[in-house]
């Protein structure tokens, strides 16, 4: 018998969580000067966790058991943290360098090939491999070019691609 997670409380889980972090930077702005949001980067981190709830929203609706849900989490997951980082610090250099265009690159590709494998377990996960090359391919790019090191970043954020694609490599075939 498949392993499953109720979806309602799935979606209620992660609707919760995206109102969570989205309050938390306005509760550490009460207790420290260290952290000061805009409007603008409340409106941009609450369109991120919009999109990454809403996508997850419709991952649990597709249906699946443990390991299929969970590879997708991981999946939206990452693309989040990725976006954060880029969007935030850069993974290269600062939050304006150029260069962190090149990291866009992943979750493109992600994107792309999960439409065209239309998000199926086994070649999503092959997907995901290729996805996890994209994501090294710009810090050795960067590094050979003398641009900055993020070598560390994306092996992190490539090993987490790869975690996803095993967790969808474990998921059973369901059929059409």
């Amino acid at each position: 018998m498949e392993k499953t997670l109720k979806p309602g409380a799935l979606r209620m889980a992660a609707w919760g969580g995206a109102a969570l972090l989205w309050l938390a930077p306005l509760v550490a702005m009460q207790f420290t000067n260290e952290v000061r949001w805009s409007v603008f980067d409340f409106a941009v981190f609450g369109a991120m966790l919009a999109i990454a709830a809403s996508l997850f929203d419709l991952a649990t609706r597709m249906g699946g058991d443990l390991a299929r849900q969970a590879a997708f989490a991981l999946t939206i997951g990452t693309g989040f943290l990725m976006t954060w980082a880029n969007l935030a610090v850069g993974l290269v250099g600062g939050e304006d360098d150029p260069v962190n265009l090149m990291f866009w690159t992943p979750l493109v590709v992600a994107f792309i090939g999960g439409v065209l494998v239309q998000f199926r377990p086994k070649p999503f996960s092959l997907v995901l491999v290729v996805t996890a090359a994209a994501q090294m391919a710009p810090a050795i790019i960067a590094a050979v070019m003398g641009w900055g090191l993020a070598l560390g970043p994306a092996a992190f954020f490539s090993l987490m691609w790869l975690g996803a694609a095993a967790l969808f490599r474990m998921a059973p075939v369901t059929p059409r």
